[in-house]
């Protein structure tokens, strides 16, 4: 989504990505979305994982769009249906980013006191305290995480204005799963910590 009003300081952009495993060795499919002009475009790499055959899932975004943007509160909802046959584990990340006038990377500021992001309360969500958030449930084939987060905000007394005029806020939402099975997500998820591996491993019933 991106939005320029006339002498402001900036644009928005929310884009979404998957990494999903389907089915063989390794797959990424990424999307992005610029629900603005209602276009989505999609890339995606065939090669696949054994440990997931029919994992396939999409992030479901509900935008309200602002005529202006000048970095009020926007809501975003956003959460990740299972569009596959296969019981999944889910994880999300959720990375701001800068780019300048030429959609380069920009070192702008993307610290939670100026880009402010409202994650939803009392869901199943977990900080994994690794970049992701991971669902406290198997996500069954046909169904939905709950959303992740509520809405985007921008500090624009924390900015230099004439600095940031003309740059774009990236919000990418990054979602990826994999089969719900110790199998999968100990080859696919590697390095995962102690309190994530407990996680997942509760979600199927393994105790140690």
């Amino acid at each position: 989504m991106r939005f320029k009003k006339l002498g402001s300081i900036l644009s928005v952009v929310l884009i979404s990505g998957l990494m999903v495993i389907p089915t063989g060795i390794a797959s990424k499919v990424y999307a992005s979305v610029s629900e603005a002009i209602n276009k989505l475009i999609m890339v995606e790499d065939s090669v696949v994982n054994e440990f997931a055959a029919g994992v396939k899932i999409m992030v479901d975004e509900e935008f309200e769009e602002p005529k202006d943007w000048d970095g009020e509160k926007t809501k975003k909802i956003v959460t990740i249906p299972n569009q596959g046959t296969t019981p999944a584990f889910i994880r999300v990340a959720i990375v701001p980013r800068w780019e300048d006038e030429n959609s380069n990377p920009w070192p702008g500021d993307v610290s939670s006191d100026v880009v402010k992001i409202t994650y939803t309360k009392n869901t199943k969500w977990v900080n994994g305290n690794d970049g992701y958030y991971y669902y406290n449930e198997i996500v069954p084939g046909g169904e939905k995480t709950d959303s992740i987060i509520e809405d985007v905000e921008l500090d624009t007394d924390k900015i230099d204005k004439e600095k940031y005029k003309g740059k774009s806020l990236i919000v990418d939402v990054k979602a990826e799963a994999v089969e719900a099975s110790s199998e999968a997500y100990n080859a696919v998820w590697q390095g995962l910590n102690d309190n994530t591996k407990a996680l997942l491993d509760k979600l199927l019933g393994i105790t140690k």
